[in-house]
């Protein structure tokens, strides 16, 4: 007789959040502190915010390129999702689509 065989199903709670305390040196996050000064920020804006948005976010950012002088940031960074995600969620990833965004939320404009 033919038996069906079912694999276990990992559960998984999304809602989780991992950490680090000490993944970048002063020195290295000094240098992200001094690369970004070179790029602008730009608005944020929510999807279809019209005259609203400023109310469900009001915040300014900026878009890390995907270049030579960020590989290490994106590298470090990629590193730090696989070891979460092994650890916590087991999702299934493939790559990463959209750059790293930087954001800021000023108490002098009531950040949010």
């Amino acid at each position: 007789m033919f038996t069906t065989y079912t694999f276990p199903k990992k559960e998984n709670d999304p809602q989780n959040f991992y950490y680090y305390l000490t993944k970048f040196t002063p020195e290295e996050l000094s240098k992200i502190d001094q690369d970004l000064n070179s790029l602008q920020f730009e608005e944020a804006t929510v999807i279809g915010d019209g005259n609203e948005g400023k109310k469900i976010r009001s915040s300014r950012l900026k878009w890390i390129p995907k270049t030579p002088q960020w590989e290490w940031l994106y590298e470090r960074l990629m590193a730090c999702v696989i070891e979460a995600n092994e650890v916590l969620w087991d999702f299934n990833l493939h790559h990463v689509v959209d750059s790293i965004q930087y954001t800021e939320y000023l108490a002098s404009e009531s950040g949010h």
